[in-house]
Formats: C-alpha cells, sequence, structure tokens
C-alpha cells in the first residue's frame, strides 16, 4: 500500500520479500531501479525513472526504486532524500545486509555495482537488465518495445 506523495513512505523488506511482492504485481512491465543516495549515477538517473513512471503509469508499467542505502541510513538520509526530490515512485528499501546474499538471486551477471535496472514483463520475466546509468530515451525504448 503506497502513501500520498506529501508522505511517501519507504517500504522496508528483504529481498525474498522483494521477489514475492514483484511477482504478485498486475502490471503490464514493471521497472526496478537499484540506487542509494550516496551514488552519484543513480542519483542523476532518477529524474528519468520518474518522468518514465509519470509518462507511463496509466498504460499499466510502474516504476519502483529499491534503495541499498545503509539500514541506520533510511530515516536520517533517505527519507528526507525521497521527500526533497519530491520522488513519486514506489520506493521500497531492501533491509539484507549482506547483498552477496542475494545479489546473484537478483541476476547472475550482476558485478554488485549500481545503478542497476531490471524490467520484468507482465509474466514476470525479466526481459532487460543493465548495469549503468541509463537515459530516458533509453528507458522508453525497452518500455514501448512491451508495450505494443
Amino acid at each position: 500500500m503506497t502513501s500520498p506523495v506529501s508522505s511517501q513512505t519507504i517500504q522496508q523488506m528483504s529481498f525474498d520479500q522483494l521477489q514475492k511482492r514483484l511477482h504478485e504485481r498486475k502490471e503490464k512491465i514493471v521497472v526496478v531501479n537499484f540506487w542509494a543516495t550516496w551514488c552519484g549515477p543513480c542519483v542523476e538517473e532518477l529524474p528519468n525513472f520518474e518522468k518514465l513512471n509519470e509518462k507511463y503509469s496509466s498504460q499499466k508499467v510502474k516504476v519502483i526504486l529499491v534503495n541499498l542505502d545503509f539500514n541506520s541510513a533510511v530515516k536520517s538520509s533517505v527519507e528526507p532524500f525521497v521527500k526533497n526530490k519530491n520522488l513519486k515512485s514506489e520506493v521500497w528499501h531492501i533491509t539484507d545486509t549482506d547483498p552477496n546474499k542475494w545479489i546473484n538471486k537478483a541476476d547472475s551477471s550482476w558485478s554488485g555495482a549500481i545503478p542497476v535496472t531490471m524490467i520484468f514483463n507482465a509474466s514476470h520475466k525479466k526481459i532487460f537488465f543493465r548495469e549503468e546509468q541509463l537515459t530516458f530515451e533509453e528507458l522508453e525504448k525497452v518500455i514501448l518495445t512491451y508495450l505494443k
């Protein structure tokens, strides 16, 4: 359950819970971006995801921003960041403290670097994986291929 933007709630969960929640989604396309407040390229590309969310949400495209800051930074850094940036996409935070235990579950080619974007279709199949900063045009191209 999401909260109104003015009081955006960061949903905290384990990676296993995240996977389960992703498989419960009903949208045609789910865009998942892994990011952190301390990651310059992550912060630079966030507006691209917000624009994608705004432009395509009526076409059953969902953007989920998965935060990877330390658990201890959620209240002090992540929540103020989300509020200051006025993020409207859902923001989830992975509470697992050892990413080496779940990164390969997410994608076996993931080195652990961020930003990372994964896109899933309505059948929950991963249709896109990229371990680098993306432009809006790159994101939109993938989305439009699968919306047809």
